[in-house]
């Protein structure tokens, strides 16, 4: 039993790595920050109101003390939802939904487009 939980750690850490290495270069405190709390195996506030536990959701951002994906909060207000509407149906705070919102535009400006040629 032991060994298939290590083995399962190790599959966890090892997808976490493949979406860090997949990410942008110029994303690298956001990299360090993933890194760091995988190695310390807790939860770690990588922003304000965002966690990433490798325990929650395999390691990807969630809204700290909820098991609510960031991407869940930005794709529902990309879909339409209103601000109270997605606090209502997540039991969030409107600090938490901004957090996320903050963190998308955080990672949005560290995004570099590279145009291929025609």
């Amino acid at each position: 039993m032991h060994d298939t939980l290590a083995c399962m750690a190790t599959v966890k850490l090892y997808t976490q790595l493949y979406r860090l290495y997949s990410m942008p270069q110029n994303d690298v405190q956001y990299k360090l920050n993933i890194v760091l709390a995988l190695k310390m195996q807790n939860p770690m506030e990588i922003a304000p109101h965002v966690t990433v536990d490798s325990e929650i959701h395999h390691g990807t951002p969630v809204i700290t003390g909820t098991r609510v994906p960031v991407s869940i909060v930005i794709g529902s207000l990309a879909g339409g939802m209103e601000k109270h509407e997605v606090m209502q149906e997540y039991g969030l705070r409107k600090e938490q939904v901004e957090a996320a919102l903050a963190y998308a535009t955080d990672l949005v400006k560290q995004t570099q487009v590279v145009p291929l040629g025609a």
